[in-house]
């Protein structure tokens, strides 16, 4: 299994951070020995005491439970828009308070 692009890895990361805990305990453990840790499925499945291709299973249907919890949630979206306006120093405060509060309330 190839490792993802940084752009899509950077987002599996953010879906992750957000919803990793409701993923099995198996689940966060291989996504986090393989993005994280950084090891070979043959590693994990030898570590985890599985097959490879249980590893590979398990790191497609979590990488797709992710990108579905956040198609119907969309939280990870919402928090990405919320930290880049927090980082914008030069917006007015006032006004960075309306447009989270619209970002919250869709």
């Amino acid at each position: 299994m190839a490792k993802k692009l940084d752009s899509d890895l950077s987002e599996l990361i953010r879906l992750f951070d957000c919803y990793g805990a409701l993923l099995t305990d198996r689940q966060r453990d291989v996504l986090a020995l393989y993005y994280q840790e950084d090891l070979s499925l043959s590693e994990i499945a030898a570590e985890l005491g599985i097959t490879r291709q249980a590893v590979s299973d398990s790191l497609r249907h979590s990488e797709q439970q992710l990108t579905e919890i956040e198609e119907k949630l969309g939280l990870a979206h919402m928090l990405r828009q919320i930290r880049t306006i927090c980082a914008d120093e030069s917006a007015d405060p006032e006004l960075r308070l309306r447009v989270i509060q619209k970002i919250v309330n869709r």
